[in-house]
């Protein structure tokens, strides 16, 4: 029997935005503080215009150079605009093709990438959004900053002039089991909330800064506790389509399929989800 890519899809959408507001909810959190990020590395043109027309607009991929390909494949054919995140190594021959594709760039994981980043913003005109990304299980196959180095490094890295760091960005451990990467996603969390602390500016030294960076200054949402306001934003109906920016070390961007609610729990203000938005299609 055929499946209905399209209908299919548009219910596990459904079901995952319903256990992001699950999830919220039980944290005493509203649902509208966490974005969706679809994450369609494994999937084709056929299952990206089914998430677009079940109302998503946040996609990720992995590898830069499908992003390329598939943000200039949509750029004119999905209506409104798409919000792009870039969740995988960057390295820094990229940096120049990708960032004029990229709302979020989530894998900010040097201090080289950084700066190679900021001057193809100067380049550009525009600052760049990003977050840290940190090695929160210390896997030595994963990116990252390690834990222990990411507050050393965080005055170099405020002095780049087109670099606007967001936040941060890790993974919990492969095969630590759900308790393990609680215990590493709240890490992360107090991790966020001490550089906040100690290097966030106050709202009123961010409403002084340079036309350059007026342009992306805070957006806070209203609280909502409502799960409505969750399908609002995954389908894009605020800021015109643009990304909120909530302000510095503002975002969490943790937790994936297996993982997503336990993040949310802890914090998350992002989560990508790939898997679960396409469960019970036939494999590529």
């Amino acid at each position: 029997m055929r499946v209905d890519i399209a209908a299919r899809i548009a219910e596990n959408l459904a079901a995952v935005q319903g256990r992001i507001a699950e999830a919220a909810v039980r944290a005493g959190r509203s649902p509208g503080d966490v974005r969706l990020v679809a994450v369609t590395k494994y999937v084709g043109p056929d299952e990206i215009e089914a998430l677009l027309a079940a109302g998503c607009r946040d996609l990720g991929e992995s590898r830069p150079q499908q992003l390329w390909q598939r943000a200039e494949l949509f750029r004119t054919t999905a209506g409104t605009p798409l919000r792009w995140h870039l969740i995988g190594h960057l390295q820094t021959n990229k940096v120049r093709r990708t960032l004029p594709a990229v709302d979020l760039i989530h894998s900010v994981d040097s201090l080289h990438l950084a700066q190679t980043i900021d001057a193809e913003g100067a380049r550009l005109g525009r600052p760049a959004r990003v977050l840290l990304e940190v090695n929160i299980s210390g896997e030595p196959s994963k990116h990252g900053f390690p834990p222990e180095a990411v507050e050393q490094v965080i005055p170099q890295l405020l002095a780049l002039p087109h670099l606007r760091i967001e936040g941060l960005m890790g993974m919990g451990s492969l095969g630590g089991g759900p308790e393990a990467n609680r215990a590493e996603f709240a890490a992360l969390r107090q991790l966020r909330d001490r550089l906040r602390q100690r290097f966030a500016a106050p709202p009123q030294a961010s409403a002084d800064r340079s036309a350059a960076h007026a342009v992306d200054q805070s957006v806070a949402h209203p609280a909502d506790p409502s799960a409505d306001r969750l399908a609002d934003r995954c389908a894009g109906n605020e800021l015109s389509g643009e990304l909120s920016v909530r302000g510095p070390f503002a975002e969490l961007s943790m937790g994936m399929s297996d993982d997503f609610p336990i993040a949310i729990e802890e914090g998350a203000t992002i989560v990508r989800v790939g898997s679960a938005l396409f469960e019970g299609l036939p494999a590529p």
